[in-house]
């Protein structure tokens, strides 16, 4: 069995979040609510993938160097290492759950944080924007119930 060490997820955060950061500026004091927010999550992918691809690419074209991927030239993006609370080597619920509430978990539970018992656990991002009245949805390329994307919806309450 292969284990990979590096186990990096980006998380690319389009226009949307853009625009709720974004200062209103005196010309429109209001702040300018996002219409979308998108989180893409490259389950197992790390910055070695992403260089090796705009390497490889580059080359097709007989070239030298690195040309950018689409996803390298947005304005913003997020990258964060996800080992896990209890293991330098994590696994997939583990790895969600840190994306999806922002706080460590353990490997083996999907955003479950028994050590909060005295204050608020984490939530879901996908929680919180549902709480504020917001439309939310999710996309995968894997079955629903997987790990992943159930870090974001899943829970006992």
């Amino acid at each position: 069995m292969k284990i990979n060490f590096n186990r990096v997820f980006w998380v690319l955060i389009l226009i949307g979040f853009v625009f709720s950061c974004n200062d209103p500026g005196p010309e429109n004091p209001e702040p300018i609510k996002p219409k979308y927010i998108f989180v893409f999550i490259g389950d197992g992918m790390g910055t070695n993938h992403v260089s090796l691809t705009e390497g490889y690419l580059t080359s097709l074209q007989g070239q030298i160097g690195m040309s950018n991927l689409t996803m390298t030239e947005f304005p913003y993006f997020g990258l964060c290492t996800t080992f896990s609370n209890n293991s330098n080597i994590t696994d997939s619920g583990a790895a969600g759950s840190a994306i999806a509430c922002g706080a460590k978990a353990d490997n083996g539970v999907i955003s479950y944080y028994p050590t909060y018992s005295d204050t608020v656990p984490p939530t879901s991002i996908a929680k919180i924007a549902h709480n504020h009245d917001f439309k939310v949805g999710i996309i995968t390329t894997v079955s629903i119930d997987h790990a992943t994307p159930a870090a974001f919806y899943a829970s006992n309450e």
